[in-house]
């Protein structure tokens, strides 16, 4: 039943005032049910929760559906983070068009964010001074990061490789030689070795690599 639902859903109209609401856990409600119901989301949110909420349900007017920009809202049991998403009604009340505004308690998934951000900003400020070559690269093979040292081994600008693969920033023949040991790491083992290859110039370079997984939540 919508009784059981775990995230707060409410109806609302096109200004967002609340005409029912469902919960099966009331420690997601910031005030009792007679402080805001036949209220708007302004008259009873912070104006960025507020704002968020609206902006969803502008977009849910227009498409039929929204998933809105998270909001903050500081509960009794501390500060929680929710993620709006709103869906027109098919049949509309008589006074105009009613939504289904689902807030969803999404904590867990921004602070694991924040601490990941956290952490990130802290590998750079320590590998950017790093006198060796150095880069974050996620599941997909996709760089998050490169300090300078790398970058300058590459020709490249560690600005240029965010976000794009491996085997785009060093090249097909190049990646072969890194391949295996870039699968192994992404199944969780610790990997070092000692990889030699020639540069086009000719000169024979070996490079001592490391690679490390590093697990998250997900």
């Amino acid at each position: 039943t919508l009784q059981a639902i775990p995230d707060l859903l409410l109806e609302v109209d096109e200004c967002g005032r609340i005409y029912d609401f469902r919960t099966s856990r009331t420690q997601l409600l910031l005030v009792p049910p007679e402080q805001f119901m036949f209220r708007t989301t302004h008259e009873v949110l912070p104006a960025e929760a507020a704002n968020a909420c609206l902006a969803a349900i502008g977009a849910a007017a227009r498409d039929g559906f929204a998933l809105g920009a998270p909001y903050r809202l500081t509960m009794p049991d501390g500060e929680r983070w929710f993620e709006p998403s709103v869906a027109r009604k098919q049949s509309p009340a008589a006074d105009g068009p009613r939504f289904i505004l689902l807030a969803r308690d999404v904590t867990a998934r921004v602070v694991a964010e924040q601490g990941r951000r956290a952490k990130e900003n802290e590998l750079r400020a320590i590998a950017e001074h790093l006198p060796i070559s150095f880069c974050y690269v996620d599941r997909d093979e996709r760089y998050r990061f490169a300090n300078r040292v790398h970058a300058e081994t590459l020709s490249v600008s560690a600005e240029a490789t965010i976000g794009r693969t491996v085997r785009e920033i060093i090249g097909d023949e190049l990646y072969a030689l890194f391949a295996e040991p870039i699968r192994q790491v992404l199944s969780g083992q610790r990997i070092a070795y000692v990889q030699t290859y020639a540069r086009p110039d000719g000169i024979s370079v070996s490079y001592d690599v490391r690679l490390v997984p590093d697990f998250d939540d997900d």
